[in-house]
């Protein structure tokens, strides 16, 4: 092989490399607010990328979005009346050091994956 070939490759190389590694090394990585939404029942002003889960129960959809200065969720279809098909809502939020693993104990105490500082239920 040439000897300006092989440069001329290593080079492709490097430059390839660089390029690759250049984003994770510059720290590019930036956090955004995704929405701004209106607290009206109408979820239509919801983006599709703010659905984290579908309860496999009731098929019930739970959102979750944000903007400067608050935390929004939704949760749709739910049975109010059911005893047994998406009829509870539970939040917990890990906001600072310490809190606790367990959850509000209501016939069945669970562990979370996370120490808790605050829980919403519904």
């Amino acid at each position: 092989m040439p000897r300006a070939l092989g440069n001329s490759m290593r080079r492709t190389s490097i430059i390839l490399v660089v390029l690759i590694l250049a984003p994770a090394c510059l720290g590019l990585v930036s956090g955004a607010t995704p929405d701004d939404i209106t607290i009206d029942g109408d979820l239509s002003d919801w983006d599709s990328d703010t659905l984290i889960d579908i309860d496999s129960n009731a098929s019930v959809p739970f959102r979750m979005t944000w903007n400067e200065s608050h935390l929004f969720f939704a949760w749709q279809e739910t049975d109010w009346a059911s005893t047994s098909e998406g009829a509870d809502l539970f939040v917990y939020l890990n906001t600072t050091d310490g809190g606790s693993p367990l959850s509000k104990e209501w016939n069945l105490a669970q562990t979370l994956p996370f120490f808790a500082d605050f829980a919403f239920v519904l």
